[in-house]
């Protein structure tokens, strides 16, 4: 619905005082792509090579040779984009609200601009993340129907170990981090291998924080933000699958 003097007053101050909102579901997106803050629209990418993963047989005997190493980068270019969105607030319709309790217009049009550019990033990272063409053969897990997260007999918990065993095989480094949608969390939740290891520990539903833990993660999010192509079509979820 637009914004016009009719719509700008959302309450009635005669019946009520309090102005009511919604809160956006969680993004994940951070968790696996992080923003980091840069000087300049462009440049390149600093990426150091595996000298550091190579066995160069460095025992000598006295006064012999010394062996001597080498070690190199390469930098990726990199070039930022523009978003940009405007959210204009007539005066007239300020003037309107300034009777009405913690109604803020300007606060209101700055929240939703940034909203709606991070739900932008959200679904670029989700496209990005779930892409099998950006990894290598290797990298990339097929689970058939009877391995599945909503399959009873599946071991989920043996599946991230594995995938675990791989990122470090891969990087020389364990995975700390893991995104997966709303549906497979819950999947994870009712996973009989899962429940059995918190059954007697906590009488509490398995949390994103609980199973991270049983990971061994830093953080375990879980993608449940949903977006619309445009108003009042249908609103499908951002795919973490």
């Amino acid at each position: 619905m637009s914004l016009n003097s009719q719509s700008a007053r959302v309450i009635d101050p005669v019946l009520t005082s309090v102005a009511q909102g919604y809160i956006l579901p969680q993004r994940i997106g951070h968790v696996l792509f992080p923003a980091i803050p840069v000087l300049a629209s462009g440049g390149k990418v600093i990426e150091f090579r595996r000298e550091s993963f190579v066995n160069y047989k460095s025992r000598r005997a006295p006064g012999a040779s010394v062996q001597r190493i080498q070690f190199g980068y390469e930098g990726k270019p990199f070039t930022l984009l523009n978003f940009a969105q405007d959210a204009p607030v007539p005066s007239e319709f300020v003037r309107v609200t300034k009777t009405l309790p913690g109604d803020d217009l300007g606060k209101r049009a700055v929240n939703t601009t940034m909203n709606s550019l991070n739900l932008t990033f959200e679904i670029e990272q989700a496209e990005l993340a779930t892409d099998p063409a950006h990894f290598r053969a290797i990298n990339k897990l097929f689970l058939a129907s009877q391995t599945q997260c909503d399959d009873p007999a599946s071991d989920r918990i043996e599946d991230v170990e594995a995938a675990t065993d791989q990122v470090r095989t891969a990087c020389g480094t364990e995975h700390n981090h893991m995104a997966i949608c709303s549906k497979g969390f819950k999947a994870l939740k009712h996973c009989p291998k899962i429940t059995e290891r918190f059954k007697y520990t906590t009488s509490e539903g398995i949390t994103p924080a609980m199973q991270a833990r049983l990971f061994d993660l830093v953080q375990l999010g879980v993608g449940l933000s949903v977006w619309k192509r445009a108003w009042r079509m249908t609103s499908p979820s951002v795919r973490w699958t």
